[in-house]
């Protein structure tokens, strides 16, 4: 579990072009995530309004990832 996961995301995930089409952030917080394939799926800690933990998922497809970062 990370306590802040910064994910680097491509602009044009379909380019191999580094410089094509820039990038853009996204920080999460409470995070974990796991590599399945061609995806990464991401696994973050939350609380609904009366305090009760739970789990949300997102699985994002590797191609559109260009790095990540975890503290």
């Amino acid at each position: 579990m990370y306590k802040e996961l910064t994910i680097i995301f491509k602009n044009n995930p379909d380019s191999d072009d580094e410089f094509d089409g820039g990038t853009y952030s996204i920080t999460y917080e409470k995070a974990a995530f796991q590599i399945s394939g061609d995806y990464m799926v991401l696994h973050l800690q939350k609380e609904d309004e009366y305090g009760n933990g739970f789990v949300q998922g997102h699985v994002l497809p590797i191609k559109s990832i260009k790095s990540y970062k975890g503290i």
